[in-house]
């Protein structure tokens, strides 16, 4: 049952964060983030099916504007997803991870973009490393910060990107009309780590005629630990993209950013091994 929120009408657009187990530090520099907004009214629904009552407990810390929402038994990101977008109560929805700090003007500069025609939004997001810097490969890999969901595409709005990540992104529900839904399809389920849930959701207002748009002047910081940069996580990683790729068909359609070819080719030797495998597993696999 959903607890807390105290705000008053109107709102101008929803935020809603998918939690399990996630670190509580990170997520209350993100809730303690949202609450310096500036410039928007709006509400914040937290869609928790984590162990223990942690976040739970962090989450009513924040009551005026937050909204605690307890999903048993489906761990799935975007069941998630849905269920924030169904609590909504504004047309406009913001996503992000609880691992993410959101600048001031994040919700204002997402919701300008949309009050200006685009479907779909996403902006800047930039790593901030918690447990030390990766190497420089990493750092630089347009490739690389693809894998760990990081979108920096300069310092213009582009009205036309086709693209955005879950952990930066908004949308218009009266825009997306039936097609505004997260693929449960793709998402970990069964043993199956499948993801590209927001690639998919992007993919459905391009076909309907909308378009995918990207505003720097929304940003926010992806906390990153050593544990995301490691070779286990990023072969674990380009497999299960592998085997979503199989499941979904077509090509990848990479991220218009600019290219760093030393460092892509040292990520690609090392870790396309990995997406191939991927690939061909899951062509056999039953979903």
């Amino acid at each position: 049952m959903a607890k807390g929120r105290t705000l008053k009408a109107p709102l101008d657009i929803t935020v809603s964060i998918r939690c399990v187990n996630d670190p509580l530090p990170q997520f209350r520099d993100c809730l303690e983030a949202l609450a310096k907004q500036e410039g928007v009214a709006f509400e914040v629904f937290v869609i928790d099916s984590s162990e223990g009552d942690g976040h739970a407990k962090l989450c009513a810390e924040f009551a005026d504007f937050v909204t605690h929402e307890r999903l048993e038994g489906d761990t799935r990101l975007n069941a998630g997803r849905n269920r924030g977008t169904e609590l909504a109560t504004t047309d406009l929805v913001a996503l992000t991870d609880p691992d993410t700090i959101p600048d001031p003007n994040w919700l204002a500069a997402l919701k300008s973009e949309l009050d200006a025609g685009a479907t779909v939004t996403g902006g800047k997001t930039m790593p901030r490393w918690i447990d030390g810097t990766p190497p420089w490969h990493i750092r630089r890999s347009s490739i690389a910060r693809t894998t760990l969901a990081l979108m920096e595409l300069g310092d213009e709005i582009l009205p036309d990107v086709g693209r955005a990540f879950g952990a930066n992104m908004a949308f218009s529900k009266s825009a997306m009309g039936e097609a505004c839904h997260f693929d449960l399809g793709l998402d970990r389920q069964g043993g199956l780590l499948l993801g590209g849930g927001d690639t998919e959701f992007c993919d459905k207002a391009v076909a309907n005629g909308g378009r995918v748009s990207y505003t720097p002047h929304a940003r926010v910081q992806h906390q990153l630990p050593a544990s995301r940069v490691t070779s286990a996580y990023f072969s674990k990683k380009l497999y299960w993209d592998g085997v979503t790729r199989s499941h979904r068909g077509g090509a990848p359609r990479p991220v218009k950013t600019k290219r760093h070819l030393i460092a892509d080719s040292l990520f690609l030797a090392r870790y396309l091994p990995a997406y191939v495998r991927g690939l061909r597993a899951g062509g056999k696999m039953e979903m």
